[in-house]
């Protein structure tokens, strides 16, 4: 439907569903939408490590640039939940 009507979408992806949907992450790219990073594991990140968040930021930006997107990725916590070591990380 987006095709139809010629607009473009920003999807926020877990890398583990770019891992067990290759090809459909891939066609998000060839579409020219936006893709943002939702975390590998779509796990809360209050009370982890700085490197879990670590870990689950940049594996999941190495399968969005896998995919094919040159494009900058924004990071959108999952659950909006971003205490302590996530902004540590980010900043």
């Amino acid at each position: 439907k987006l095709d139809e009507l010629d607009i473009k979408a920003t999807f926020f992806l877990c890398g583990i569903g770019i891992d067990d949907r290759k090809e459909d992450s891939k066609e998000i790219v060839k579409r020219e939408h936006c893709i943002g990073n939702h975390s590998y594991s779509h796990k809360r990140m209050i009370g982890v490590s700085y490197n879990f968040c670590k870990d689950e930021i940049e594996k999941t930006n190495a399968l969005i640039r896998e995919i094919g997107y040159e494009k900058e990725i924004y990071f959108r916590a999952p659950y909006f939940k971003k205490l302590f070591a996530l902004p540590l990380y980010l900043n």
